[in-house]
């Protein structure tokens, strides 16, 4: 039964983006989008990929922070780790594939470095909620008050959760270990790395997850303002609350569906042509998602016939 019920589910997800992509492309006029990318402007468009690669970077190091606060890890580790996530991240639902990065590091304890894994993970998704729910707030956008009594109860627990996390994780960790299925001792290892990290450290972590957002928030303006200089503020806006509710509701097939579809709308909201979004939102997967997958790949084969050797 379970399964049954899951297989629908994946149908009607699929269904859903492509009701989503049969939409955009109903409004989408094609002479437009070839026009814009061939007034491209290279300045900003260049100050874009700088973004990207910094954010990049700034993203490989922060991993190794937190490995390397925890266990021994070399850097080609980290790096083989990011973009090996990236490439399972694709084809998984809701990104969950990006927690095999424990797949491409040496070390024993792989429970420890998947917890690693969402705690990396809940400081960039803190960090999104937090400024793109500011920013649909202060933007007044119009949505169904159960949409918004939604994304205010998953940002107070996401928000929460780090907060205890970085000011009071023994107390976090006592908790969670009060749930009776949370002592089993294969789990509860799991939380053993919530009660040895430094505030400083964790401060650290946020601030280079903050500065990771703002490069990549600035990416994606850089992408707009490369087509039509005014939208550099409408592209990091409508950016930041697309990926609120990207966060939120994962409705998305190999990354593409709900995001672009809000920036679609969103870039119609004020009056900006939906062709400058849609070829930003497509110059941000391909530089920040399919090529750091397709990277990936490089590291993955190899794993997988190793694994397919073994056995």
């Amino acid at each position: 039964m379970r399964k049954f019920a899951k297989k629908i589910l994946i149908i009607l997800k699929y269904l859903l983006v492509f009701a989503i992509f049969y939409y955009i492309f109903h409004l989408f006029n094609f002479k437009k989008f070839v026009f814009y990318l061939k007034h491209v402007n290279f300045l900003f468009f260049s100050l874009a990929i700088l973004c990207m690669f910094i954010g990049f970077v700034l993203n490989i190091y922060k991993w190794y922070f937190i490995l390397k606060t925890h266990i021994s890890v070399s850097k080609k580790e980290v790096i083989r780790s990011i973009f090996g996530g990236y490439t399972l991240s694709l084809v998984t639902p809701a990104r969950v594939g990006e927690y095999g990065r424990f797949l491409f590091i040496t070390h024993k304890d792989k429970r420890g470095i998947i917890l690693l894994t969402f705690l990396d993970k809940i400081f960039n998704i803190s960090i999104t909620v937090l400024v793109g729910l500011t920013l649909f707030i202060y933007r007044g956008i119009k949505a169904p008050l159960f949409l918004k009594i939604f994304a205010f109860f998953v940002a107070f627990s996401v928000v929460f959760f780090l907060f205890l996390y970085i000011f009071k994780s023994r107390a976090l960790y006592m908790f969670l270990i009060k749930f009776k299925f949370l002592r089993n001792d294969k789990i509860k290892s799991f939380f053993q790395f919530l009660k040895q990290d430094g505030k400083k450290e964790k401060l650290y972590i946020f601030l280079f997850s903050f500065i990771i957002y703002v490069m990549f928030m600035m990416e994606f303006s850089f992408f707009s303002a490369s087509f039509l200089k005014d939208t550099f503020l409408i592209g990091g806006e409508s950016f930041a609350i697309a990926l609120l509710w990207k966060s939120i509701i994962p409705i998305t097939v190999a990354e593409l569906g709900i995001k672009e579809f809000l920036l679609i709308e969103l870039y119609r909201l004020n009056n900006v042509s939906i062709e400058i979004a849609m070829a930003s939102a497509l110059f941000i997967y391909f530089f920040n998602i399919f090529l750091p997958a397709l990277i990936g790949t490089f590291y993955l084969l190899p794993l997988l016939k190793r694994r397919n050797y073994e056995k």
